[in-house]
């Protein structure tokens, strides 16, 4: 690995030009510059400083999300042992960006992730034991599906004002199996399956100002609040009724 970073280290030496970062893939940093691929992702007003049409995709995984904790708690005075561990199998980003220019007027479409990512999967375990034969263990399979997309329409007032208005629809689906299993002194106790989705629908418009001169960049924004429609169903089945101590148990976690 040492190996890897000298030689990329060397290569940037004799790398000849400017190393430049996306405007629209900068974290929680919000920018003003116009000059990006992705600006039908960002403030509707940055489109009309861009001149050619641009049409723009990118790819995002995220691999660094898996964890495993290993820990010693107390219940009610009883020793556990936990173990914790989330694995997540898939979590993928697409995003989509074209913007097309018409004297004054740009028009501009877009597509990214919504608030909990745009497809993930995940699983994860829970496992508390102690000494006297208690034990409860709990398995979650989650699948999330979302995406934002975006309309939106820019106008030049003149080389240095522009304002644009953007229309943003949201929609989203997060389903979870979770299966849960109590056991006291090495007896089976309790089973039960929890079976859960949830859906959600969101639309809302965003208002932009952007003014430039040579010195200095300006950009405002206005994004009233969201109007949002939600649906869900939860699916219960119990086969054995819930054993009070790990009620109490899992009121404490």
């Amino acid at each position: 690995m040492k190996k890897f970073y000298i030689l990329f280290f060397i290569m940037l030496c004799f790398v000849d030009g400017t190393l430049r970062a996306e405007s629209a893939f900068s974290g929680n940093v919000s920018t003003v510059d116009p000059r990006s691929g992705f600006n039908a992702l960002r403030s509707p007003a940055l489109m009309s400083f861009r001149r050619s049409n641009d049409c723009s995709l990118s790819y995002q995984y995220s691999y660094l999300t898996d964890y495993r904790a290993d820990s010693d708690v107390k219940v009610g005075g009883a020793a556990f042992d936990s173990e914790i561990e989330n694995e997540v199998n898939y979590n993928g980003i697409l995003s989509f960006s074209n913007v097309n220019h018409s004297g004054k007027n740009s028009f501009g479409i877009g597509i990214t992730d919504g608030s909990d990512g745009q497809m993930r999967i995940s699983s994860s375990d829970i496992e508390l034991s102690n000494q006297l034969g208690t034990r409860f263990i709990e398995k979650t399979d989650e699948e999330i599906l979302g995406f934002i997309a975006k309309l939106s329409y820019s106008y030049r007032i003149d080389s240095k004002e522009s304002v644009g208005i953007q229309l943003e629809l949201a929609a989203s689906d997060k389903s979870s199996d979770k299966n849960s299993k109590s056991y006291s002194s090495g007896l089976l106790v309790e089973d039960k399956d929890v079976e859960s989705e949830q859906n959600r629908i969101a639309a809302g418009l965003v208002l932009g100002y952007y003014y430039t001169d040579k010195k200095y960049e300006f950009g405002a924004g206005l994004k009233p609040d969201v109007t949002a429609m939600r649906t869900g169903n939860i699916h219960l089945q119990i086969i054995m009724p819930l054993l009070r101590i790990m009620l109490k148990f899992l009121i404490i976690l």
